[in-house]
């Protein structure tokens, strides 16, 4: 970690919020709050870390003039409401340079990923949160974040809005992964009904859902429905 370990510990966290499916600028107080966890591990106060202010100073400095490790953006969408004290985001490249090496296996902390929820404030991290955790098959992670963002979708714009309805056909999938086929179906025709009544019967999104529908009474022996 050289001469500045604290500040690799907070391109570490970043890199890891970004690899969890956390797509928005990351709160600087959700980094501060993960990047202990990477320090420690590589050795905490023996490495004699250097302070906060330096470690920032460091990751956030521009390299070759042309790109940070992370790079700060103070005016992120919802910064003013939740009070967050700025966002960064981190260079692309040492994402994937991560993945390639660490392998397809290695996922991100699901105590990390718990911590990074309490800083979600956008839909649309934790709908990519809940995708990644899914495609992971780490499918009571992705319920418990799947049912947050119904939460912010239904928050956000309704009940009946196609984001909302899309993000409880996703909840129904994954607890048929989890086999809670009953509440499956229960979740299915909820969203098959509403997506009938809305969009019509012959709508795309309306036929996706009677066809998880069937998939789902297949799956419980029901092939006559």
């Amino acid at each position: 970690m050289g001469v500045n370990p604290r500040g690799a510990a907070l391109v570490a966290a970043a890199i890891d919020c970004r690899r969890a499916g956390y797509i928005n600028p990351a709160p600087r107080a959700l980094i501060e709050e993960l990047h202990t966890t990477y320090l420690d591990a590589r050795g905490g106060h023996r490495l004699r870390p250097e302070p906060l202010e330096a470690a920032w100073a460091w990751a956030t400095q521009l390299r070759r003039a042309t790109t940070a490790l992370l790079t700060p953006m103070p005016e992120a969408e919802g910064e003013e409401e939740n009070g967050a004290g700025g966002h960064v985001v981190v260079f692309d490249y040492l994402v994937d340079a991560t993945q390639q090496a660490q392998g397809p296996l290695a996922h991100t902390p699901e105590p990390l990923i718990r911590t990074a929820l309490t800083h979600v404030y956008h839909p649309d991290d934790a709908d990519q949160i809940a995708s990644t955790a899914d495609r992971q098959g780490r499918y009571h992670l992705a319920e418990h974040v799947w049912r947050i963002a119904v939460i912010f979708r239904r928050q956000r714009s309704g009940e009946e809005h196609p984001d909302t309805l899309a993000s409880r056909s996703n909840l129904a999938s994954v607890l048929g992964d989890l086999g809670r086929l009953a509440e499956a179906e229960t979740e299915t025709r909820a969203v098959l009904e509403v997506r009938r009544r809305v969009l019509g019967e012959e709508h795309p999104d309306t036929l996706a859902s009677r066809s998880n529908l069937a998939s789902v009474l297949r799956a419980l022996g029901r092939e006559e429905e």
